[in-house]
C-alpha cells in the first residue's frame, strides 16, 4: 500500500467531514437495511456511497474465499489494460484522492499517469485492493447468496457461510456480482462433451503453463477468445489456432461510444427503443476485440486465425 496516496486518500475524506451516523430506524426480524452482494469495485462503491448516505446497518459478503482470489481481475481476467478510457468516473464517487489518478501519481508521478493509454489491469486490481483498506471496508469473503426468498416486507438471505448454511433477513438487496451476475458460461454442446481435462472456458481458472508445447483451439473471436490466446501464447503453446464463426473479424464498436461523457451519463435517459435498436446492432455487427489484444496474438508466427469456421 503506498504511505503517500493513503495520506493523500485520508485527507480528502477529512475535508468530506466524518460519515454520518446510522439514521434508519431499526425494525424487527430484520438484520441487515442492507445487504451487497460482491467485493469488487461496484459492491465497494455501494458500501462507501450508502455509508456517507448514513445508512450503515449494510453487510457486503463475497462469494470467494479471500480478497486475492474474489473478483477477475486477478483470476479469470487476461487482458492487459482494461477496456475502458482511464478517465471514466470510478469508485471515488468525486473525492479525488479516492481516484485512481491519484492512487497512480503518488507512486509513480503525474508524467507516468499522463503517459498511460488505459489502465493496466494488474494495476487495477492492486488499486481496488488499496481502496477497500483506506476505507476499511469489512467485506464477509467466504459468504455465498444461494436463494433469496421474499417475506412480508423484507427478504429472507439464504446463505452459505464456510460451507455451512445460514438464513440472514435484508431490507434491500444489491447485486454487485459482476460478470458472474450476467449469467452462466455457455460452452458449445460439440465441445462440452469433451473430457474436462482437455477444454475450458475463458470463466475457468485456467493453467496456461500446462499448455506449453501443446496444439491449443480457441473458439471465438472477441475480447477474452483473443486474451486466452495470447496468454496461452506467451506460456509457450506450441501453436494457438482461433476460430471465428463470421468471415472477418468484428471492428465496429457499438457498445464503446458509451463510454463518451454525454452518452455515458445519460444513456438509462434513452427511450427503450433506442437502447435496443443499439443492442440488437452490438448483436449484429459482433463484439469487437480492442486492437492490441489482437496485436498481442499476431506478433506470434505461432499463431492462425481462422475465418467463417464453425464447429460442428
Amino acid at each position: 500500500m503506498s504511505d503517500a496516496a493513503s495520506h493523500v486518500a485520508a485527507e480528502a475524506l477529512r475535508l468530506l467531514g466524518p460519515f454520518p451516523e446510522n439514521w434508519v430506524p431499526a425494525r424487527p426480524g430484520v438484520d441487515h437495511d442492507v445487504v451487497i452482494v460482491g467485493g469488487g469495485h461496484t459492491g465497494s462503491t455501494f458500501a462507501f456511497a450508502l455509508s456517507r448516505a448514513g445508512i450503515r446497518n449494510f453487510t457486503q459478503i463475497d462469494a470467494a474465499p479471500d480478497e486475492a482470489s474474489s473478483g477477475v481481475w486477478l483470476t479469470r481476467a487476461r487482458m492487459k489494460l482494461l477496456r475502458t478510457p482511464k478517465n471514466l468516473p470510478g469508485p471515488e464517487l468525486g473525492v479525488q484522492g479516492l481516484s485512481f489518478q491519484a492512487w497512480y501519481e503518488a507512486q509513480h508521478g503525474p508524467k507516468a499517469y499522463a503517459e498511460l493509454v488505459r489502465i493496466p489491469r494488474v494495476d487495477w486490481a492492486a488499486y481496488l485492493n488499496w481502496y477497500r483498506a483506506v476505507l476499511g471496508l469489512n467485506i464477509r469473503y467466504g459468504t455465498r447468496l444461494l436463494r433469496i426468498e421474499p417475506a412480508s416486507d423484507h427478504l429472507r438471505l439464504h446463505l452459505e457461510v464456510g460451507g455451512s448454511p445460514r438464513v440472514e433477513t435484508t431490507r434491500k438487496l444489491i447485486l454487485g456480482n459482476g460478470v458472474a451476475g450476467s449469467g452462466y458460461p455457455f460452452t458449445p454442446e460439440v465441445i462440452a462433451g469433451l473430457p474436462a481435462t482437455l477444454r475450458a472456458h475463458t470463466a475457468d481458472a485456467i493453467d496456461f503453463a500446462a499448455l506449453r508445447g501443446k496444439r491449443v483451439a480457441v473458439i471465438g473471436a472477441a475480447a477474452s477468445a483473443f486474451d486466452a490466446a495470447g496468454t496461452a501464447l506467451e506460456a509457450g503453446a506450441k501453436e494457438v489456432h482461433l476460430f471465428a464463426r463470421r468471415d472477418h473479424l468484428a471492428s465496429v464498436p457499438i457498445a464503446r461510444v458509451r463510454g463518451y461523457p454525454g452518452a455515458y451519463d445519460n444513456y438509462r435517459h434513452l427511450p427503450d427503443a433506442v437502447r435496443w435498436q443499439q443492442a440488437f446492432r452490438f448483436r449484429h455487427v459482433g463484439s469487437t476485440p480492442p486492437s492490441d489484444a489482437v496485436e498481442r496474438g499476431v506478433r506470434f508466427s505461432n499463431f492462425r486465425i481462422h475465418l467463417e469456421s464453425v464447429w460442428r
